[in-house]
């Protein structure tokens, strides 16, 4: 039965899963807003190259694309991306944000991410890709992510590794594959959680990230955690993994934070988290001043689990971020 996505019209987050494990993404993340019930974080949908994969999802919200092959292949994208625009305004009305979310083994997701960034962002949105990197690189792994960069404001990447933490190697390949798609929702939900609903005070803008992460390097770690005080802990885990990253993540200060729980955290909990990353740009190597960026975002499916994503440093826009720690979810 395919899911009706058109009562979410209140969302000002439009998250867009591109080729095959994109839209199996956008499945997944309409599902659990289908659990929250009330005004979703999120309007899901997804766009392919494939009718068959893209009929799969069951999403009404569906674009299909064309896209033939040869040396003008990513201008052939937009070119498709562009006939369709009616389509798209209807899916841009009313929203500020854009997530795109894709897997970089695809050919589907590495053809039309830059495709439609470019053409969300000419239309003023703020758009941020997550995307999953393949688990070997190309000899134009490269210059994919340099195009999909160059068309968002924000490009958050998944490495192979981060993608097999926590994944028994033994495993049959669909429970890896199974296991990135999930990493790529959590981290998806977290952040559009931040933009659009978060708790009353702790959330923050599109035009806020915007400026928070621009000029410069950034790391970003995401981890979770289930329990008692299960926000703190998971904020935690991210700082930790941050530390422990390459590539002097320590030195670096907390720009932004995007945390999802299954409930609304009380006043303490709010206070703990904000002297967590004050004390942690205490210690940072910086001269950063600025707050860091605090968004919350309760989530009915999560249960008892939270999750976080930590953003440190200062990224050039439209640079591509990774994602360089992971907890398995």
């Amino acid at each position: 039965m395919a899911v009706d996505l058109f009562a979410q019209t209140t969302s000002t987050i439009l998250a867009l899963g591109v080729g095959g494990a994109g839209g199996r993404v956008a499945t997944a993340g309409a599902a659990n807003a289908d659990v929250a019930g009330g005004a979703p974080c999120a309007a899901w949908c997804a766009a392919h190259l494939d009718r068959a994969e893209l009929m799969a999802t069951g999403l009404d919200r569906r674009i299909l694309l064309e896209a033939a092959d040869g040396p003008f292949v990513f201008q052939n994208a937009e070119h498709s991306v562009a006939a369709h625009a009616a389509k798209l305004a209807a899916l841009m009305a009313g929203r500020g944000a854009v997530i795109l979310l894709g897997c970089l083994e695809e050919h589907s997701a590495r053809v039309l991410l830059p495709a439609l960034g470019g053409y969300f962002r000419a239309e003023n949105l703020f758009v941020c890709a997550i995307a999953a990197e393949p688990a070997h690189a190309s000899p134009d792994s490269s210059s994919t992510l340099d195009r999909i960069a160059a068309n968002c404001d924000l490009f958050l990447t998944l490495s192979p590794e981060i993608l097999r933490a926590g994944v028994d190697p033994s495993c049959p390949l669909s429970e890896l594959a199974a296991a990135r798609e999930r990493k790529l929702l959590a981290a998806a939900e977290a952040l559009a959680g931040a933009l659009a609903c978060g708790v009353p005070g702790l959330q923050f803008s599109a035009p806020q990230l915007r400026a928070a992460l621009r000029g410069g390097d950034i790391r970003t770690t995401l981890a979770n955690a289930s329990g008692p005080e299960a926000l703190l802990r998971a904020a935690q885990a991210a700082l930790e993994q941050l530390e422990s990253a390459p590539l002097a993540g320590a030195h670096f200060p907390i720009l932004a934070s995007a945390l999802m729980t299954s409930r609304e955290p009380s006043a303490l909990e709010a206070d703990a988290l904000r002297h967590l990353l004050r004390e942690r740009n205490a210690t940072a190597q910086s001269t950063h001043g600025a707050p860091t960026l605090l968004g919350v975002s309760t989530q009915a499916h999560l249960e008892d689990e939270a999750v976080c994503v930590l953003m440190a440093g200062h990224a050039s826009r439209g640079k591509a971020i990774p994602l360089s720690s992971m907890r398995a979810l």
